[in-house]
């Protein structure tokens, strides 16, 4: 992790918390591996990168309200550790799974 990049966009006290644990860096980097394989994936769903794709929910909006629920200054660095986000993303997922359409009928 670039401490330079980190300084534009979290707290001092983040990125000490963050240097000093490694388990900390290697579940953000397994994290950043999922988001690089899910946007090919997503690039190969949507070749052209339209925008005007309707999608089953406004992300606009979600990150919007994601931002101030958790009163996020996009203009300041955050006090909001990326592993709690990660982990809130994990449980969210894990409570909204799609199941399997096909039922087993007797």
């Amino acid at each position: 992790m670039c401490y330079r990049n980190m300084k534009k966009t979290l707290s001092e006290e983040v990125i000490k918390d963050l240097m000093g644990d490694a388990l900390a860096v290697s579940q953000l980097e397994r994290e950043w591996e999922q988001l690089k394989e899910d946007r090919t994936i997503l690039r190969s769903i949507f070749p052209t990168g339209d925008s005007k794709v309707v999608l089953p929910c406004n992300l606009q909006r979600m990150i919007w309200n994601a931002q101030k629920i958790f009163r996020i200054d996009t203009h300041k660095a955050t006090d909001l550790h990326p592993i709690k986000v990660v982990e809130g993303n994990i449980n969210y997922l894990n409570k909204n799974k799609v199941n399997d359409c096909s039922f087993n009928h007797m």
